[in-house]
Order: structure tokens, then C-alpha cells, then sequence
């Protein structure tokens, strides 16, 4: 069986942990890889120290892969596939076991670890069960797989696999609207109700409430509702769509950007007062960050919100646009100070015992907004 824990919030790691707890309880093998991290987190401490399971860490450098120097980035996968390696061999001939590969999935998206590696961690016999299970659907039964997580890809390597989806299965894409025609749905709805909209108040309403038109259906109805002119304005959307998280924190981390930090307090306080989880707020905290350094050196390099648009897969200019605005309000040891602190803090909230993460939060807004 695999399990596959994601998303931004904490616990992640803790949980597969307490798994591995459960593991050694009932008398089995348990073995630990860490991708991209240090190995000195308390969970990881207790069962190499207490209990005796391989923890197999690989961290070469404290700075985010994506600043890291191509001779950093070589040693980081070096590494990991030696810490994998040495893993398999250490976990084989284990009748039962968990093998937990924490962050693998980010190191093998970075291209950090051999995927062949990561193809042998697999439990071929799952892989086999389900060839086995879609080559003996009956006709009268139709089963739907829904692959919403990461971008579908068929891999050549599983030569059965592949030879059983190419026989049973029909796939299907459901491609996400381009701008172009996004914009032109939002026109089509507002017009229904009586109203119309530019494309520069569209694209802010898509940076707002992102591109999910499930989610832009009922924002267009409120802001149709209060909107008085024939025309609606940035003021009509701002004054009623719930914005998405991401939104807000940009919102926030421009004000620091123009030393607004008391608007930026506000922000913080609203986003706590509507009970949004402290590590996720800096988790995107640390994506605006990572893009406003990315758009700073975009400026550095005279490159233009296009090549910023490429570079983040964004789906408009609009977002690259309101980037560059705030990147030429700081210089880039300001960007990289910040990036550092963030990641910093990520590591803290995720790791130490008993931290008052709102406070830890708040500082740290207030430390950025010094740095200005």
C-alpha cells in the first residue's frame, strides 16, 4: 500500500511518523529517507536515537534548491540517491515494513533524486494488482479515475502499465481555461446581469478570486448585486468578493514592500481572526516571496513581466505586472534576506515544540518591515 501525504499544511511528516511509530509497535521494519532536509527534526531525533530506525537525511545547503549553484544542486542529488540506495538495501528482505520517503516528491519534480531509485521504492506488486484489476473490468462497468493532483504523464519505463492502459482505458484531458476565454465567460456573465466589464478589471478579478469558475460564479453574482454603474470597477470587486488566500497575502507583502506596515498588520490580523492556519499563511508568504526575488532579479536582468509570466507558469501577465511593481520598491538582499528568514521560520513552526506560531508570525512581518 502507498500512502501519499500533500498540501501546504503542517503535519505532514509528523503523521507519517506516528505511522512509523505504529510500525515498530506491531514488531516491524521501519526505515526513514529525508529529502531536502536535515534530519534533525524531533520526530526524526526520536526514532534514530530512541528506537534505532535508519533515518537517512540529505541537505548539502541551507539555501532553497532554486538559488543553489549547479555544483550544489549535483551534491544534493548525489546525495539522495546514495541515502536511497542505501535505504533499499537496508530495507530489503523485510517480509512486512514502511519505508517513508519524506519530501520525495518535491526532490523528484527538482529533478534531485534518480527516478529509477524511486520506481524501485514502489511496490511493484501494487502496480501489478492494479494492471490486473483494469484489465478485468466488465463491459457493463465503467470506472472513473480521477488524476487531480499533479499533471498526468504516462511513463515509458512500465511497459505493462502502459500496455494495459493503451488496451482498457480512454483518457480524457480537462484542460483549464486560457485567459482568453475565462475573460470572455466573465464578460458573458456580467452581460446577463446587466453589466459590463474591461479586460484590465476581469484579470484583476481572477487574480482576486483565482481562475476556478466554480469559484468566480458567485462572486460575479455579489459584485453584479452592488455594482450601481452600467460598469464595474476594481472598487465594486474589492468591496465584496471573498479573495483567495493567495490574493491577500500578496496584498500584505506589497504594503511591507511600501512600507505600510500597519496595513499589513491588518491583513495578518484579519487572516487570524478568520481562523487560517499560521504555516499557511507563511507557506504563502514564502511563494510571494520567492517570486517577488524572482521578479527583482527579472528587473536586475532587464527582463520584462512576460519572461516573469514563463518562468512561474502564470496564466495571465496581470499577477507578473503587479510583481515587478513591488520588486522595484526593494533591492535584491532585501528579497534574499527575507526569502532566508522564511524559510527559516517554516523550519521552526515545523519542528519546534510548544511555538506560539502567530506571535512567530507577527515578528516576522515586523522583521521584514524593518528591513526597509
Amino acid at each position: 500500500m502507498i500512502h501519499v501525504y500533500h498540501g501546504d499544511g503542517k503535519g505532514k511528516t509528523t503523521a507519517a511518523m506516528g505511522l512509523a511509530l505504529r510500525m515498530l509497535a506491531a514488531g516491524r521494519r521501519v526505515v526513514v529517507v529525508q529529502f531536502l532536509k536535515d534530519g534533525e527534526s524531533g520526530e526524526a531525533r526520536l526514532l534514530g536515537e530512541h528506537f534505532g530506525v535508519p533515518v537517512f537525511a540529505g541537505k548539502v545547503s541551507d539555501k532553497f534548491t532554486w538559488s543553489m549553484t549547479s555544483e550544489e544542486l549535483a551534491a544534493t542529488c548525489e546525495l539522495h540517491n546514495g541515502n536511497l540506495a542505501s535505504a533499499l538495501a537496508d530495507f530489503e528482505g523485510a517480509q512486512e515494513g514502511l519505508l517513508v520517503l519524506d519530501e520525495a516528491l518535491d526532490a523528484l519534480s527538482k529533478g534531485l533524486v534518480d527516478e529509477s531509485l524511486v520506481d524501485r521504492a514502489l511496490d511493484m506488486s501494487a502496480r501489478g494488482a492494479f494492471i490486473e484489476i483494469i484489465s478485468d473490468i466488465p463491459e457493463y462497468c465503467t470506472v472513473i479515475f480521477i488524476y487531480d493532483l499533479v499533471a498526468y504523464k504516462r511513463d515509458g519505463k512500465m511497459k505493462k502499465l502502459v500496455a494495459a492502459l493503451d488496451e482498457h482505458v480512454r483518457e480524457v484531458e480537462f484542460c483549464q481555461q486560457d485567459r482568453e476565454l475565462l475573460l470572455r465567460w466573465i464578460k458573458r456573465r456580467f452581460a446577463a446581469d446587466g453589466h459590463d466589464i474591461d479586460a484590465a478589471t476581469a484579470d484583476h478579478l481572477l487574480f482576486t478570486c483565482g481562475s476556478l469558475m466554480t469559484d468566480l460564479l458567485p462572486e460575479i453574482g455579489k459584485v453584479s448585486a452592488f455594482a450601481k454603474g452600467q460598469s464595474v470597477t476594481i472598487a465594486d470587486i474589492n468591496a465584496v468578493v471573498e479573495p483567495r488566500l493567495e490574493a491577500r497575502v500578496f496584498d500584505m507583502t506589497r504594503a511591507i514592500t511600501a512600507g505600510s506596515y500597519n496595513e499589513a498588520a491588518h491583513i495578518l490580523g484579519e487572516l487570524l481572526r478568520q481562523r487560517t492556519e499560521p504555516i499557511m499563511i507563511l507557506a504563502a508568504v514564502g511563494k510571494e516571496l520567492r517570486q517577488l526575488y524572482t521578479a527583482r532579479m527579472a528587473l536586475d536582468a532587464g527582463k520584462d513581466r512576460f519572461w516573469l509570466k514563463q518562468v512561474w507558469g502564470m496564466n495571465s501577465d496581470y499577477p507578473a505586472k503587479l510583481l515587478l511593481q513591488a520588486a522595484r520598491r526593494v533591492d535584491h538582499r532585501w528579497c534574499q534576506d527575507a526569502v532566508q528568514a522564511c524559510q527559516v521560520l517554516d523550519r521552526r513552526m515545523k519542528s519546534e515544540k510548544n511555538i506560539d506560531s502567530e506571535d512567530e508570525l507577527k515578528l516576522f512581518l515586523m522583521g521584514l518591515a524593518a528591513r526597509r
